[in-house]
């Protein structure tokens, strides 16, 4: 999630709010189709798709 940035002003803040909401948003209503999500683990530094049924599927990392 993003966190307030000191160098920022308020308004720049403010709009970072509503993208925030609005993606968040956007991923409900795609996991409310039944779309595949994808996401980043924070801890494992990889990405990976979340299904619908809640599996998650690394991405392989080799290009």
């Amino acid at each position: 999630m993003y966190k307030l940035n000191p160098a920022f002003d308020e308004e720049d803040n403010e709009e970072m709010k509503v993208i925030q909401k609005g993606v968040r948003l956007l991923v409900s209503l795609n996991k409310l189709k039944g779309f595949p999500i994808a996401r980043y683990d924070m801890k494992t530094k990889r990405p990976y798709i979340e299904h619908p049924d809640g599996t998650k599927e690394y991405v392989n990392d080799e290009i």
